[in-house]
């Protein structure tokens, strides 16, 4: 065997090794993140946004990260998925979609699993850092979110906040628990890859879509009740 052919056969090896890794790692029970008990301070006074309030938190856990293909895969076994690359997060789901996995993976691991309200959502979102537009502060997102592109990036590409959570701003909105069983409207936070504008993927602003709504640039992330 020629020392070029041993380089590509073991550079081979390399890559079918690595993407084993990353298959375990975005298909196994999703990671949490424990977010402390607090008082915060959420909304704001730009258009769009809910009013300024305070809100009072018990401690719960949510999602590291927005859930992935791999993972969606395990409860849907289905296009387009299960061919997907199995780190990037899991779109083309409806808020019903989202809320069928959560009962799923509940009933998997014994606990109340469910879609976070928008006021846990932003909480977990800032990070406990204080009146920033931002997850990671007040600096410009250029280079710290995957906003105005053409796809999703695998999940955990850019740095996480204070709290541990990757990709609250930009990558794939994600979906919030409907106001109601019977609402045909549900908010996602956090924007996504195809939003040009930094407003629309600051921790207050939010998005309305239809309760049917299912393309590439929404997904959801979890919270697990304590």
């Amino acid at each position: 065997m020629s020392k070029r052919l041993a380089t590509i056969l073991l550079l081979l090896a390399a890559v079918i090794a690595a993407i084993s890794i990353a298959r375990k790692r975005c298909d196994a029970t999703p990671p949490l993140c424990e977010i402390p008990a607090g008082i915060a301070r959420l909304g704001s006074r730009e258009p769009g946004a809910l009013p300024p309030h305070e809100t009072n938190f018990l401690a719960f856990r949510i999602g590291e990260r927005e859930i992935t293909c791999g993972e969606f895969a395990k409860f849907r076994n289905e296009e387009p998925w299960r061919s997907a690359p199995p780190c990037r997060p899991a779109a083309h789901v409806s808020p019903d979609d989202a809320l069928a996995y959560c009962g799923w993976l509940g009933r998997k691991i014994r606990a109340r699993v469910r879609l976070p309200t928008e006021d846990e959502w932003e909480f977990a979102a800032r990070g406990g850092i204080r009146g920033a537009p931002f997850p990671w502060g007040w600096d410009a997102p250029d280079g710290r979110a995957n906003f105005g592109g053409r796809s999703a990036k695998s999940v955990g590409s850019f740095r996480a906040n204070p709290f541990g959570l990757f990709d609250v701003a930009g990558n794939v909105a994600e979906w919030c628990q409907p106001a109601s069983p019977t609402a045909a409207t549900v908010i996602a936070r956090g924007g996504s890859f195809a939003d040009r504008d930094p407003g629309r993927i600051n921790v207050f602003s939010r998005a309305e879509f239809s309760r049917t709504y299912r393309d590439a640039d929404v997904g959801f992330r979890i919270l697990v009740e304590k």
